[in-house]
């Protein structure tokens, strides 16, 4: 929930852009850069908590999320400046809007019951950290 949200003050397509850093942030770390059990000191850090990026994130991508993730709506990145950073570097963003991008990987299943595709179901003891599953990256 995005800063403006949770003071009422009203919102616009900013909060998108929240939302995309937030997005970012847990699809890069899998965790989200603001948690806290109880609802009230979860949103006070919303509000006032810096995000604390994991070592393992580079600078530029530091510098996206935390532009998205600025406090005041007026200062988050619109769509040009988004598209145009550095993390994007590899994107076509004309194929993207004609829907011309090929997925990475087409799973073909046999069956509603075929779980080729899924892990095997792990015993408790054996699940890797996040940091041990991208070691080397």
């Amino acid at each position: 929930m995005a800063p403006e949200t949770i003071e009422k003050a009203g919102h616009s397509f900013e909060v998108d852009w929240w939302q995309l850093g937030i997005l970012l942030y847990e699809l890069l770390s899998s965790r989200t850069p603001f948690f806290d059990s109880s609802p009230y000191v979860l949103y006070s850090k919303i509000l006032t908590a810096e995000v604390k990026f994991p070592g393992y994130f580079d600078h530029p991508t530091c510098l996206l999320i935390s532009s998205l993730l600025s406090k005041q709506p007026k200062r988050r990145p619109n769509e040009a400046q988004i598209k145009a950073h550095s993390f994007f570097a590899g994107v076509d963003w004309g194929r993207v809007s004609r829907q011309q991008l090929t997925p990475p990987l087409i799973n073909r299943v046999k069956s509603q019951e075929d779980d080729t595709f899924f892990e095997k179901f792990r015993e408790p003891g054996q699940w890797e950290s996040v940091e041990e599953c991208f070691v080397g990256f």
